[in-house]
């Protein structure tokens, strides 16, 4: 999925909607001015964080995907420029992307940390955390 925006001046808030398999914006500043960032991406969409820095702002999305199957995927969207949709899974690895939910970034260290509810019948949830660029998965 693509779409070409201009590069973004205007501070915005970012959601998920599924409705479009994607994501929406809303111009903070002027609640009428809105728009569509990706669309037809996937139908699961879960958790969104956003990259803000200067040069390098991207949005990271989590997608669950099936319960219980491995099949769940981390987006990155580039904010600037060509909006372009990344599917980070061949990095990461699909072993560590089973049902990946919540998902936030510590950019000081250059950290994606995102939570994988596992069994929803049993107590196995999981935390992981890797490189921005989706090497060096640990899990805690």
């Amino acid at each position: 999925a693509r779409c070409d925006l201009p590069p973004q001046r205007d501070r915005r808030f970012y959601f998920i909607d599924q409705s479009i398999e994607g994501v929406r914006w809303m111009n903070i500043d002027n609640n009428t001015e809105s728009g569509v960032l990706v669309e037809g991406v996937s139908a699961t969409l879960n958790g969104l964080t956003l990259d803000l820095n200067f040069g390098s702002r991207d949005a990271y999305i989590t997608d669950p995907g099936e319960d219980g199957v491995m099949d769940g995927r981390i987006y990155r969207i580039n904010l600037d420029g060509l909006i372009t949709v990344t599917d980070m899974t061949p990095m990461i690895g699909q072993g560590n992307l089973r049902d990946p939910e919540g998902i936030a970034l510590d950019l000081w260290n250059e950290r994606i940390f995102w939570t994988d509810s596992g069994n929803k019948s049993l107590v196995d949830g999981k935390v992981y955390r890797c490189k921005l660029d989706g090497s060096a998965v640990e899990v805690r």
